[in-house]
Parts: C-alpha cells; sequence; structure tokens
C-alpha cells in the first residue's frame, strides 16, 4: 500500500496545477475583458463631452448672431451689441462650471469669465498644466480647418 501514495502525488501536482492555470486564465481574461470595457466607455465619455462642448460653442455662436442682427437692423450700436453678446456668453456653463471665452484673431482674450484680468492681452503664450501651448494650439487648428478639438489640461479657475 506504500506504493499508491506516490504515484497519487503526480495526479494531485497535475490537479493542482490545472486549477493554478485555469484561474490565472480567468484572470487575465477579466482584466482584458475590464480593459476593454474602459476604453470603450472613455471613448464614449469623451464623444459625448466634445458634443455637449460643440453644443455650447454653436449656441453662443447663435447668441453672438442675434446680437449682430440687431445691430445691422440698427436695433443697438456695434459696441452695444458686442458688449450684450459678451455678457449673455460669459454667463453661459456646462458640465457645472465649464465655461466659454472668446478671443480675437491675434490670439487677445476678448472675454472669459473666470480670468477678466486677461482681457485684452495677448494669450498665445499661455501654458497649460503639461506645458503645452494650448491657445497656440487653438488657433492653428483653426486657421488650418476652421473648427476642432484640441486637449489641455488646466486648472479651473472660475
Amino acid at each position: 500500500m506504500t506504493s499508491a501514495r506516490p504515484r497519487l502525488m503526480p495526479a494531485i501536482r497535475s490537479i493542482s496545477h490545472s486549477l493554478h492555470l485555469a484561474t490565472a486564465s480567468a484572470v487575465l481574461a477579466v482584466a482584458a475583458l475590464l480593459t476593454l470595457i474602459y476604453t470603450v466607455e472613455s471613448g464614449r465619455l469623451e464623444d459625448a463631452r466634445v458634443t455637449t462642448l460643440r453644443s455650447m460653442v454653436e449656441s453662443a455662436a447663435g447668441v453672438a448672431t442675434a446680437y449682430d442682427k440687431a445691430e445691422q437692423a440698427g436695433q443697438m450700436t456695434r459696441q452695444e451689441a458686442q458688449q450684450a453678446a459678451m455678457t449673455a456668453i460669459s454667463a453661459m456653463r456646462y458640465s457645472g462650471a465649464e465655461y466659454i471665452y472668446i478671443l480675437d484673431r491675434q490670439n487677445r482674450m476678448v472675454m472669459t469669465p473666470a480670468n477678466p484680468e486677461l482681457i485684452g492681452k495677448d494669450v498665445s503664450s499661455l501654458k497649460d498644466t503639461t506645458g503645452k501651448l494650448f491657445i497656440l494650439a487653438i488657433a492653428n487648428l483653426v486657421h488650418a480647418r476652421g473648427s476642432g478639438v484640441v486637449d489641455y489640461s488646466r486648472p479651473q479657475v472660475g
């Protein structure tokens, strides 16, 4: 009977090895599935964020157009229309505290609700938290394609 025990040990080790291998495979499969889900959901969230941002920019452009029409109709002076448009746009918020700012073609800040001391200044040298010249990137994109998205990381000021 003593000879039967040593024969069982390789079989038990083989079963144990198979169970460990199956467990490791299951863990890896779950990790791969979670990575895939994270990637897909991150993309969806980013798409939703961009869609919201585009909608807000289009709304701000609509506000500016309405005041431009009021000026063209003689209901307001150009300065009154521009000021009214900036006031309305500066009050717009999306996703909580996110806001719209207005730049001119020379990268000067025309309106920002977050940092009024920048108004009238060339902001093309502003860098995000990673060192990216984000205003310059935005200006280059607008000049090249008319519109688009520039990702940048900047602490919220207002």
